[in-house]
């Protein structure tokens, strides 16, 4: 598939799984041994790729996904998501949002014991999200009071930022 683009600024990027991410100022085709090709901008020469070394991986960008993120910030998500699930980590809760990336849960903990939770939402409007925790969940500053038990699917206001106080059935025991 050959791409065709303008010159300027941003460029396309296609990646593996078909999908189109922008790159910007400059491209470096990758090479080496093991690369496992993540994107290109001429359907052959990666400029994206990952290469596994020892118990982890390494990711090698050959444009600067971080500017292009100004444009559209799909390619360095992508990437992101990408190392983020290699490495095995998981959001906060297993905090999954309608819209992604617009509600963020830090957890304050005495020990192993969860006493607050900080979410905050970014989103415009509310939204659904899934989440993992237990207990009561009172809200601080507001009246909004959440009852988890498990994976539990809450709606998040929006413009929202509480700190929860979190009432964990047999916390003491």
């Amino acid at each position: 598939m050959a791409l065709v683009a303008p010159g300027g600024e941003y460029f396309p990027i296609c990646m593996a799984d078909g999908t189109l991410v922008w790159g910007a100022h400059r491209y470096a085709e990758l090479a080496g041994d093991d690369l496992e090709p993540l994107g290109s901008f001429n359907g052959s020469v990666p400029c994206l790729a990952r290469k596994s070394v020892g118990k982890g991986s390494v990711y090698y960008c050959g444009t600067n996904l971080g500017q292009a993120a100004e444009r559209d910030p799909a390619g360095l998500k992508a990437v992101l998501r990408m190392a983020a699930a290699t490495a095995g980590i998981e959001p906060t809760g297993r905090l999954h949002a309608k819209l992604p990336g617009t509600v963020h849960l830090d957890i304050l903990s005495d020990g192993a014991i969860p006493r607050f939770a900080v979410v905050v939402s970014r989103a415009d409007r509310e939204q659904a999200v899934q989440m993992d925790g237990r207990g009561c969940w009172q809200g601080i500053f507001s009246d909004v009071v959440w009852e988890l038990d498990g994976s539990t699917r809450i709606i998040v206001p929006a413009d929202f930022a509480e700190i929860f106080q979190i009432g964990i059935p047999d916390a003491g025991k």
